[in-house]
């Protein structure tokens, strides 16, 4: 995201800043670096895997080697050639998923299209090296029609994300590929988009298209300061859900707080948050920044949920999902859930797809709001259970919701996995 690049100007504005970016290792010692030494590793590197650096990017590179984050993230290194076991161009097991070229599907309902392969900076540590060795190539008119003809035949995928790449760098494919698929499906095919191009032009392109939801992925750099970005006018110019989503990292809370906390205030719809996790593509920088793993089962980084539990215990009322790892790549682990779930829980809790639970918690005076519940709403004992422990009223979702704003105690709805900690991974207010 270099929307908010410093400058004046058209060489200031980020068009021009994605237009002149350095994209070989030659220009990036000529306009960036001075002095950078250019191995034959690093020109391997270079030959497999392009680089693409903008001029704000290039910017926050305090020190001008592999041992400041920002290089090592941009520019082309020898690690990348490293024969292990772990340096795959698909580490998270994608090309196994993919029915086509370009359609990932992992799950059942919901499937992962690649619209393009350009981004504003090609991250050395990106899981998708296999499609960015391949600069701009979008998705053709014939790869789209493929995958509307399978999704036409797999009718349970009822959601489809668009990325890439970053979508909106090649807004003309993405609209075509939008259009074409609401076309085939009608207005209710759910599309939603990931990017971190905050610009009100191109969204208003894919909005108009037919996108249903947008999911912004902002800098961490970014986040202290999100009032430096046009996230407000954007939230306030759409009619659609805007959502912000980044992985919840361990030293870095006190941002994640601010950057909840603007979302929040400007009306963002939801905000999702990733646990962090090592992974073929990431551990040599992981290993770099201290990170350690949860325990020896797991790829989890420690501190990562923690970090998503501290700021969504900060904001109760914003709607906050937390994604963890084994909930992520847990296919074995949802079927698991579901099994216990259909074991345990209560006649007033709604088991989903995924083998969490849905029920409504109310807090308060806990003692009056089940006497007016029974007494005036006439809710039955079973639909209702007073949980001491956490200090609130549990109560069938479908009663909380329809009767929520005549009450007056906070209500929510919250989703939960169905064991022991009850661990909550989504908390949505049903009043204010």
């Amino acid at each position: 995201d270099v929307r908010s690049a410093p400058g004046k100007g058209a060489a200031g504005t980020w068009r021009a800043q994605l237009r002149r970016a350095a994209r070989s290792l030659d220009e990036l010692r000529a306009r960036f670096f001075p002095g950078m030494e250019i191995t034959p590793e690093m020109r391997e590197a270079e030959r497999r895997f392009p680089p693409a650096v903008t001029e704000h990017y290039a910017s926050l590179v305090r020190t001008p080697d592999f041992s400041d984050p920002i290089f090592h993230q941009c520019v082309p290194s020898p690690g990348e050639l490293l024969p292990a076991p772990w340096a795959s161009p698909d580490p998270l097991g994608e090309v196994p998923c993919s029915p086509l070229p370009r359609l990932v599907r992992r799950y059942p309902d919901r499937a992962v299209l690649l619209v393009t392969s350009a981004c504003a900076c090609y991250c050395r540590h990106c899981f998708r090296k296999r499609v960015s060795a391949r600069p701009d190539a979008a998705v053709s008119d014939a790869e789209l029609a493929a995958v509307a003809e399978f999704l036409r035949r797999h009718a349970e995928v009822e959601d489809l994300l668009l990325t890439g790449g970053d979508p909106l760098m090649n807004v003309d494919r993405t609209v075509n590929a939008i259009r074409m698929l609401k076309d085939h499906f009608g207005k209710e095919h759910h599309i939603h988009l990931y990017t971190s191009t905050m610009d009100l032009e191109r969204i208003n392109r894919v909005v108009e298209a037919g996108l249903d939801e947008i999911r912004f992925h902002p800098r961490t750099d970014m986040w202290s300061h999100m009032e430096d970005t046009p996230l407000k006018g954007i939230v306030e110019a759409l009619d659609i859900d805007v959502g912000i989503e980044v992985p919840a990292l361990p030293n870095h809370r006190d941002g994640l707080d601010a950057l909840v906390g603007y979302a929040e205030s400007v009306g963002v719809d939801f905000v999702n948050l990733n646990e962090l996790e090592f992974s073929e593509s990431n551990w040599d920088m992981m290993d770099r920044f201290h990170y350690g793993i949860v325990d020896d089962l797991s790829s989890a980084v420690a501190g990562s949920a923690e970090t998503a539990r501290y700021v969504m215990d900060r904001h109760p009322d914003m709607r906050i999902h937390f994604c963890s790892s084994t909930f992520k790549d847990g296919v074995q682990l949802r079927n698991r859930l579901k099994r216990k779930a259909e074991k345990s829980a209560k006649e007033y809790e709604v088991i989903t797809e995924d083998g969490t639970v849905i029920k409504g918690v109310l807090y308060g005076d806990l003692a009056e709001a089940k006497r007016m519940l029974s007494e005036e709403y006439d809710v039955p004992d079973v639909l209702m259970f007073l949980d001491e422990e956490r200090n609130r009223l549990e109560v069938a979702p479908w009663v909380l919701e329809e009767i929520a704003s005549e009450l007056p105690f906070r209500c929510y709805e919250v989703e939960e996995y169905p064991t022991a900690d009850r661990l909550e991974v989504e908390r949505a207010p049903l009043n204010r």
